[in-house]
């Protein structure tokens, strides 16, 4: 056991024709541009209250359902969703100086009882808010505010006896990260750059050198924890590998079985193919262990002895490396992901030589294993 020119004057007429190409070309390339900007899934997207009703509602749509009633020379009102959670209520407003467009934060539990009020007056099981603090007329929807209704410091101070209405909401700017509302939840894909992760790994091997002959293909779990630093994530792994011994040679070795262990660290690099898929690459160096064993009575043929067990087992440094892609799942804070990929292990070998009058099972120099499996991320 041992284991690669000719210019005439006819030309000028072709430049002319090869420039209105050109410019025709640039034109169909720069509409879709604008499309796909304005399809940007970032943007928050318009959302309807209720089926019924349109993406926005009127002044007299908003007071007949009793909404954003405090809300003096309302017109109009969009909702839309809130990337940090929430939904925004966005707001045209006629005031004393012109129109301008405000925001409200909406919490998700006002949502849903908005949703349900509305529906409940669609279908008729409550009355529309028709009282004299709820009720709006159309003119007085879209003829402006007596000068009364000032929202500035200097129509404030030019009326000093009228009471002070206050905006609740204020939108901040744009570099400022808004408090998500406790109640709400904001469900997207999160990124992975920044976190610890630990990924959970499950899979089936397959040997492609002579050590076939010995091995079995095997399943496989595996645990690999690292940092991702922008699109790159130094990591530990470790894995281990359970199989049987090839029916022929259990036939002259006796009943066994044949485990692999595997210990490394190496480096993952992604590249986003959308805002949920990436796909990935990585290389990782490490210590690599293959064994078979024999926990009966095992028969060694070409010495004539028989034992009570036996481990036969290779140890070497080596080299595992791994492509695939991974997909996001939607969380409110957490970043995950399922991972489907297909790794090669080398690892140099010894001579394992075993035979009789019938069989000869013979592998040498190098081992090799291809791994196929699914791996699931969570950020720690």
């Amino acid at each position: 056991m041992n284991l690669n020119e000719e210019q005439h004057s006819g030309r000028a007429p072709a430049a002319v024709v090869m420039l209105m190409a050109g410019i025709c070309f640039v034109c169909l390339y720069l509409i879709p541009l604008e499309g796909r900007a304005n399809d940007d899934p970032s943007r928050p997207q318009p959302v309807r209250l209720n089926p019924e009703l349109g993406e926005s509602l009127s002044a007299v749509e908003a007071a007949h359902f009793g909404l954003l009633t405090d809300v003096v020379g309302l017109q109009e009102v969009v909702f839309l969703e809130a990337p940090w959670g929430g939904y925004l209520a966005r707001l045209k407003v006629e005031t004393a100086t012109g129109t301008v467009w405000r925001e409200r934060n909406i919490s998700t539990s006002t949502w849903r009882e908005w949703q349900e009020h509305t529906a409940d007056i669609l279908a008729g099981r409550k009355p529309p808010r028709t009282s004299a603090s709820t009720a709006v007329s159309q003119e007085s929807v879209w003829d402006p505010p007596a000068p009364a209704d000032f929202t500035s410091i200097d129509s404030l101070s030019a009326q000093p006896h009228e009471p002070i209405r206050v905006w609740p909401e204020v939108p901040l700017p744009p570099t400022i990260g808004r408090v998500v509302p406790v109640d709400s939840v904001l469900h997207d894909y999160q990124s992975l750059s920044g976190r610890w992760l630990v990924l959970l790994e499950a899979g089936l091997r397959h040997n492609i050198t002579d050590f076939r002959a010995f091995f079995t293909d095997m399943g496989m779990i595996g645990l690999s924890w690292g940092h991702m630093v922008g699109r790159f994530m130094p990591y530990f792994s470790m894995e281990v590998g359970f199989g049987d011994l090839r029916d022929d040679f259990e036939d002259l070795a006796g009943n066994g079985r044949s485990n692999t262990y595997g210990f490394s660290v190496g480096l993952m690099a992604r590249q986003p193919a959308g805002k949920r898929v990436e796909i990935y690459g990585s290389g990782a160096f490490g210590y690599f262990i293959r064994s078979l064993q024999w926990q009966g009575i095992f028969i060694d043929s070409f010495n004539n002895t028989i034992s009570d067990g036996l481990v036969l087992e290779q140890q070497d440094w080596g080299w595992a490396f791994r492509a695939g892609f991974l997909i996001k799942k939607r969380h409110a804070q957490k970043a995950r992901f399922i991972d489907i990929g297909i790794g090669l292990q080398m690892t140099p070998a010894e001579e394992w030589h075993y035979f009789d009058e019938n069989s000869n099972f013979r592998a040498s120099d190098r081992d090799m294993w291809v791994t196929l499996s699914i791996r699931f991320g969570d950020s720690l």
